[in-house]
């Protein structure tokens, strides 16, 4: 029998841990039990903030205390086989912050210890939990663009939001930069949106700004199963924050700019379709907006339709999914599964080896091929 409330720890009280403890401080069916990091300092400044009253250093205790149910994982990349395997040993449900490791190797050791222990996991690539995203998918899903073909996406956003001497930028720790903090994002969006999985990539992987040597201008190019191509491109020297994401398919196209700031799109959410605007789906319908005063949606004759979904916290809307999740509920969002997120960690390995050796790169490589990060000086 599934418990009414589960108590939940989060290991790891940085940047993202503290919008997981407001998560589940929002969410029914879950209680946010105990901070832990092993900087002690860092998990009693989060637990004052956010009134939690328990607080460890110690994982391994946290582990082993049989009153918790979920463990939020939000550690640096590198450390996530250490918590992960061990919350699965301990039979734990689990979200596990993205990526889900900082390499193919330690990803797969995570698999294994899951597998055994067959609890709930999920991967936390928010982006899928955005409300226009969410909407954005079932648009596809629908039929509004016919097949899609083609993809786009562009993540610009600047790497001093943090601090230089932060894990992000310690490829060792991280497992790699723009790759692994922001191209990882788009690479699952764009699955999630149109489905299939990718076959193949080719990539540029470059240093240009950044005061350290990281992959701070990235550009793969990729083709999936399902027949649809297209590109990446990531920096962290914009100072706009720009997140967009573009379909084109056999009936229309479609323009998602959920977290974009400034001036350079439209909307939340564009569609072009040639399908007739009384036929659209009836939850499509129900956020357009006239484009001029006066006339209704219905009558608008080129075909371009502009939505505005609502605009809730991604964090939040993940953890409400989670939580249905764990209770035996529909989750009303694809959450990114354990699967779902080592495939996405298998085009960045595949991504490195291509920028490695200047070729095309297949998706996956074959079992044993070393993650070798590139050299950016």
């Amino acid at each position: 029998m599934k418990k009414a409330e589960m108590n939940v720890a989060l290991i790891g009280s940085g940047l993202i841990g503290g919008r997981h403890i407001e998560a589940v401080q929002k969410t029914d069916g879950l209680r946010m039990a105990v901070i832990c990091d092993v900087v002690a300092e860092k998990a009693e400044a989060a637990a004052a903030k956010y009134g939690v009253a328990q607080t460890s250093s110690n994982p391994d205790a946290v582990l082993a205390d049989p009153s918790i149910d979920v463990v939020i994982v939000a550690v640096p990349n590198r450390f996530h086989q250490d918590v992960a395997v061990a919350a699965a040993q301990a039979g734990k449900h689990m979200l596990l912050e993205k990526p889900v490791a900082h390499n193919m190797e330690s990803a797969l050791k995570i698999k294994d210890a899951c597998a055994k222990a067959g609890t709930v996991v999920r991967v936390g690539h928010n982006e899928r939990c955005w409300d226009a995203s969410i909407l954005a998918r079932k648009i596809v899903q629908a039929g509004v663009l016919g097949d899609v073909f083609t993809f786009r996406n562009v993540f610009s956003h600047s790497w001093d939001v943090v601090s230089i001497d932060d894990y992000r930028w310690n490829l060792e720790i991280s497992g790699g930069a723009s790759m692994m903090d922001i191209t990882i994002h788009s690479v699952d969006l764009v699955r999630y949106l149109i489905g299939g999985q990718y076959n193949s990539v080719a990539s540029s992987l470059r240093h240009v700004f950044m005061p350290k040597a990281v992959d701070d201008n990235v550009n793969l190019v990729a083709e999936m199963s399902n027949g649809a191509s297209g590109t990446f491109t990531s920096d962290r020297f914009s100072p706009l924050l720009h997140f967009t994401t573009e379909l084109y398919g056999t009936k229309g196209s479609l323009h998602l700019s959920q977290s974009t700031v400034g001036g350079a799109t439209t909307g939340p959410l564009t569609v072009f379709s040639s399908i007739e605007a009384p036929d659209l789906p009836e939850e499509m319908r129900d956020y357009l907006r006239p484009r001029t005063k006066g006339i209704h949606s219905t009558q608008k004759p080129d075909g371009w339709h502009h939505l505005y979904p609502p605009h809730r916290n991604p964090y939040l809307n993940q953890m409400r999914a989670f939580s249905r999740v764990l209770h035996g509920e529909e989750p009303g969002i694809a959450l990114c599964t354990l699967d779902d997120g080592i495939h996405n960690l298998e085009v960045m390995h595949a991504a490195y080896t291509g920028m490695n050796e200047r070729r095309w790169v297949d998706v996956p490589q074959p079992a044993g091929t070393p993650w070798v990060i590139p050299h950016y000086d």
